[in-house]
């Protein structure tokens, strides 16, 4: 039996600092009482001796982890008469963090010119969908 990939989430709005901190910051409390849990179940068992979390060695703790929240939002606005510095600027912080992704000019048979994304992986459409007309980001 041929197993399925699965299929990336094609409906989902994009997150932005703040929510990504927030559900992050839920994670490791989560992930801080699943361990606490862990360790009692085992204390139960007879696994291991019971700690209280203070005892812990101090590597074994969660550590918080500092964010700045304060950097300035990133424009997705430009306009026609933009350098190509700010064109470039708008490009990188629409797809900062997608390595596999590139600027590809293309031209119309009228003259006109411009560009739009590239993808490293265009002929695998989990990565991206370009052969449907629709891109993963």
């Amino acid at each position: 039996m041929e197993k399925r990939r699965p299929q990336p989430p094609t409906n989902r709005p994009p997150l932005d600092f703040e929510s990504l901190l927030r559900k992050h910051q839920a994670l490791l409390a989560e992930n801080k009482a699943l361990k606490e849990e862990n360790l009692s179940l085992k204390a139960r068992l007879g696994l291991v001796e019971p700690l209280e979390p203070k005892n812990l060695p101090e590597m074994a703790q969660e550590r918080e982890v500092q964010q700045d929240v304060t950097h300035p939002k990133p424009s997705f606005h430009t306009h026609a008469e933009a350098g190509p510095a700010e064109k470039i600027r708008l490009f990188m912080s629409l797809f900062k963090g997608r390595d596999d992704l590139y600027a590809k000019r293309w031209e119309s048979s009228n003259g006109r010119a411009g560009y739009t994304p590239g993808c490293v992986n265009e002929w695998k459409p989990v990565f991206c969908r370009t052969t449907e007309g629709k891109w993963g980001f």
